[in-house]
């Protein structure tokens, strides 16, 4: 400020005063939004820093746009200089678990900070789905769909034993075989298949949550041994004729002695 003084004959003298003011130790934020129209736990309030948000599992990221109160505050999200009122870049939510998002305020002064915080809660993943299911001997009947929860299919009574592949439509989700753990889109333990029946197998998966739980069943038809030959055929003493085949069905017995023959039949 300037003030100039002059005197009766005419001469002046000028006085300066320079006013300085201090800076501003106001770090307090005057808002504080989330993205995606998460309510923020509790309401906002200047003079509460610590916050919690609750997020559905199909939040993957997060953001959050902070307000100074005071214009020459400056402000840092997760390390990041980020323009009072704009948005941040967004950060990966984990899920069935939390993170936290850290706010840093300077004041204008330098020194004065506060620091607020949300803890961002991302709710566990609900998908108890498969995303396929194999065999490693024969055909399921059906093509495979996520909400077709029974299948069948019939194999050769060759095949005593087979495997299944579960694989999840999410890594988060747990899969068990009959009871036994499997891991996703890996072969489970044999199962044996009795003759003349059908084995029921259950394919349980069990999501993230822990409570949504969904059972997929096999059905495996195994008919019995319709194999009726003989692999072998003798008699003793004496030969037959024609030489044993399976396929041949009538014999003539040549022997040296009369009296007692032995037929040994061999399946």
């Amino acid at each position: 400020l300037s003030v100039v003084v002059t005197a009766q004959a005419g001469n002046q003298e000028v006085y300066t005063v320079q006013v300085s003011r201090a800076p501003s130790s106001d770090a307090s934020l005057s808002g504080l939004g989330v993205s995606g129209g998460a309510t923020l736990i509790p309401s906002f309030s200047s003079g509460t820093t610590s916050y919690t948000v609750n997020v559905p599992h199909a939040t993957a990221s997060i953001a959050v746009a902070p307000t100074a109160t005071h214009f020459g505050a400056t402000i840092m999200v997760a390390g990041t200089p980020v323009a009072s009122g704009s948005m941040s870049a967004s950060q990966a939510t984990v899920s069935g678990g939390a993170i936290v998002v850290s706010i840093n305020v300077m004041a204008q002064d330098g020194v004065t900070s506060r620091v607020y915080s949300v803890t961002v809660n991302r709710a566990p993943d609900p998908n108890a789905d498969l995303s396929n299911l194999a065999v490693s001997s024969g055909i399921i009947d059906q093509a495979f769909a996520a909400t077709t929860m029974a299948y069948t299919m019939s194999v050769l009574n060759a095949v005593s034993s087979l495997t299944v592949t579960p694989t999840a439509d999410s890594s988060f989700a747990s899969v068990t075989v009959n009871g036994a753990a499997v891991t996703s889109g890996s072969a489970s333990g044999t199962i044996m298949l009795a003759a003349g029946a059908t084995t029921v197998i259950n394919v349980e998966v069990t999501a993230q949550d822990g409570v949504t739980i969904k059972i997929y069943t096999l059905a495996v038809q195994r008919p019995f041994n319709s194999n009726a030959d003989l692999a072998n055929l003798a008699i003793n003493p004496g030969a037959l004729a024609p030489n044993f085949l399976s396929s041949t069905y009538t014999y003539t017995a040549s022997t040296p002695v009369i009296g007692t023959m032995t037929v040994s039949p061999h399946l």
